[in-house]
């Protein structure tokens, strides 16, 4: 597949929900995410909190997907200026192209021009790689445990120097891909879950959701 294959836009909860929903349903092994309900609460989350960043292929079929908050569940989503990375996947046919470096540069670049000032992503601590790629962007300024036990490390930083980053050199294609043999042996690395229960405004709790950490790298 080529750089332009997909065309990337946000989506609107009114007209896109249902292709949403459906590619996650395609991804939902992957994302650890446990049937349909799940699925469909994720979707939910994402149009309530933030929203989704997603590129189409010219047939209009949805094959790459973001899905972020406005502010950090961990504080209550009140800091409007930061976006937390909350979902990404990408489908297999799309997978070591250059899908996922020109959709996250397209969406910071569009995160920039709202006003967001900060991004937000975890990554599992036994994932090398994306730990590698974030740190190239962001520091990391936290460590918890998902509620399946595993170790999780929140990278913090700036969108503007997210931004210089993948529009230097360093960002070639071998370093925002992940190598082919981590791939077969870690297929479902990008999976995790929310390391905490947010009590969100009004005394509503955040559901348990499995939390497909944004480290899906393909």
């Amino acid at each position: 597949m080529t750089r332009s294959s997909l065309k990337f836009r946000f989506c609107y909860p009114q007209i896109d929900r249902h292709h949403v929903v459906d590619f996650l349903g395609t991804q939902k092994a992957e994302l650890y995410l446990q049937d349909d309900s799940a699925v469909n609460q994720v979707a939910d989350l994402v149009f309530e909190k933030g929203g989704v960043f997603a590129g189409f292929d010219p047939a209009k079929k949805l094959q790459s997907m973001l899905g972020f908050f406005f502010g950090d569940p961990a504080d209550q989503f009140s800091d409007k200026q930061l976006a937390f990375l909350y979902v990404a996947a990408i489908s297999p046919n799309f997978r070591l192209t250059r899908a996922f470096h020109v959709g996250l540069k397209q969406v910071l670049g569009e995160f920039q021009e709202m006003g967001l000032e900060s991004i937000r992503m975890q990554a599992k601590a036994t994932d090398k790689y994306v730990n590698k790629l974030y740190g190239r962007f962001a520091r990391p300024i936290g460590e918890g445990v998902s509620l399946r036990g595993q170790p999780v490390i929140t990278y913090g930083g700036s969108i503007d120097d997210a931004l210089a980053y993948f529009e230097s050199k360093k960002a070639t294609s071998e370093e925002i891909q992940a190598p082919t043999k981590i791939l077969a042996r870690n297929a479902k690395h990008a999976a995790g879950l929310m390391p905490f229960n947010q009590n969100l405004k009004g005394g509503e709790t955040m559901p348990r959701l499995p939390l497909p950490i944004p480290t899906y790298i393909p």
